[in-house]
C-alpha cells in the first residue's frame, strides 16, 4: 500500500481513537472497543513504518491532555 495512503489511515484511525477515548465513560462504549481501535491503529502503524523502513514515527500535531 501507498505510504501517503497509510499516513492518512494512520491520521483517520487516530482520530477515531481520540473520539472513543473522551467518550469512553459512555454507558454503550466497553474497554475492549478503545482497546481493538488501539490495535488497529498500531497495525496500521507497523505497517507505515515497515514500507517506510523507518525505525520511529512522531506525531508532531498530537498534544497529550487534548
Amino acid at each position: 500500500m501507498d505510504s501517503s495512503v497509510l499516513l492518512r489511515r494512520i491520521q483517520r484511525k487516530r482520530k477515531e481513537l481520540e473520539r472513543l477515548a473522551r467518550r469512553f465513560d459512555s454507558r454503550n462504549l466497553t474497554s475492549g472497543v478503545v482497546y481493538r481501535k488501539s490495535c488497529e491503529l498500531d497495525r496500521l502503524i507497523v505497517e507505515y513504518m515497515r514500507t517506510n523502513r523507518q525505525l520511529e514515527l512522531d506525531f508532531p500535531d498530537f498534544l497529550p491532555g487534548r
